[in-house]
């Protein structure tokens, strides 16, 4: 007994963690190269059931790829494995935000109650708290964020927003005006407090309006936990993405990636006009067309390749041609918003503002909340009113 007690005196009482089965989600509608990456980690797990970094290392691998409530149960085991660990928790409390706010609380709570906090945990107990309705200790935690990074826009608009639903309209101007730069959040809470007279209850800007095509405020947040889970993915979209960024900067490595992937998924078009755009961008217009009749020969009028296609003309100011290809697509597609509008843009440079202003109605028809395509609109029947061109239309029509 003597020893027993002198051994837990050296090296501590442990107490032990009967870790559950490890969770197989179902991969049979997923990719190949998903599935081959989920079983590898699941090996590594089984060869040592034990360890807490295989348990969270499995589990970015599964919420990598939108398998939450698979990762959900591994965050949970490394976590009771290894307890100080503090990025387990924090991605725990990220998945939990939604479905268990009251769980992450208790978890961002033993985080951001470290003078260290970073950012992120500060950022994100903040947002936990308030959907709480424990505004006030938000508030304190953000004021915290704001002394340790003065002036960053993703701390600086959710007291903005804070304000606001208190009824504080001026200061959450005198926030807003403090933030340099324009971002998603930012202008949406402008548009309320300057086209709905201050009312809280006012709903946001439509989500075809130009603050949408804005980045958002929390893009600024270096996270290296969700980056850390972000480097797992292996879907071919998403590896798409990453290689043409690094095409784009320079790297011929990542334009061989690309057509790789077209050749192996010839499917995924979104893959397909990011080749298709690189190469048009590096001055090899042809080949980046024959990539997208390509795409066309295998999914014959499919709206996105039909977008892309003329994209090309318009890039290289072929607007007769930019034309043709935009009425293929409406009459595919005769409720594509976008379609309507970039015919209009092309018209316009084709001097058929008859023509342009009617397509500019259609498309504010189908996307009424874009405020854009109003001010565009209203510039074209300023030039015609000013009979600065001829106000006959021509015999093309955009129906």
């Amino acid at each position: 007994m003597r020893s027993c007690v002198v051994l837990s005196l050296l090296f501590g009482c442990h107490k032990s963690y009967d870790v559950p089965p490890i969770p197989v989600p179902d991969l049979s509608e997923t990719y190949q190269e998903v599935q081959e990456y989920l079983e590898s980690k699941r090996r590594e797990l089984e060869s040592m059931p034990s360890s807490a970094d295989a348990w969270g290392v499995y589990a970015m691998a599964l919420d990598a790829h939108e398998y939450h409530p698979e990762a959900i149960i591994c965050y949970r085991v490394a976590t009771e494995l290894q307890p100080a660990e503090a990025r387990w928790k924090y991605l725990l409390a990220n998945r939990l935000t939604a479905t268990s706010p009251e769980e992450a609380d208790k978890l961002l709570s033993d985080l951001t109650s470290s003078a260290n906090a970073t950012l992120a945990a500060l950022v994100t107990h903040a947002d936990v708290l308030s959907e709480l309705d424990r505004v006030s200790e938000s508030d304190g935690l953000l004021v915290r964020a704001e002394a340790a990074h003065p002036r960053h826009p993703a701390v600086i608009w959710r007291q903005a927003q804070h304000a606001f639903e208190a009824g504080e309209f001026e200061a959450a101007r005198e926030k807003l005006d403090a933030i340099e730069g324009n971002y998603r959040e930012t202008e949406r809470l402008k548009a309320r407090l300057r086209h709905f007279g201050g009312k809280t209850d006012a709903p946001l800007p439509d989500s075809t309006s130009a603050a949408e095509q804005l980045p958002s405020a929390d893009q600024s947040i270096v996270d290296s936990d969700i980056a850390a889970v972000l480097r797992h993915r292996r879907d071919p979209l998403w590896r798409g993405k990453q290689a043409a960024e690094q095409a784009a900067a320079g790297d011929p490595l990542g334009l061989m990636s690309l057509a790789a992937l077209v050749k192996k998924h010839p499917e995924l078009t979104g893959n397909r006009l990011q080749l298709a755009f690189l190469m048009a961008g590096s001055g090899a217009h042809e080949q980046a067309e024959q990539i997208v009749r390509e795409g066309l020969e295998l999914f014959p009028d499919q709206e996105q390749l039909l977008v892309g296609l003329a994209a090309l003309a318009t890039m290289n100011s072929e607007w007769e041609l930019a034309e043709k290809r935009l009425r293929k697509l409406i009459s595919v597609a005769p409720e594509h918003a976008a379609g309507w509008s970039d015919l209009a843009f092309v018209l316009e440079q084709r001097l058929q503002l008859h023509e342009a202003l009617a397509a500019y109605d259609k498309a504010i028809l189908l996307s009424p909340g874009d405020a854009e395509l109003g001010v565009r609109r209203g510039a074209v029947q300023a030039l015609i009113e000013k009979g600065r061109l001829p106000k006959k239309p021509s015999s093309s029509s955009p129906n």
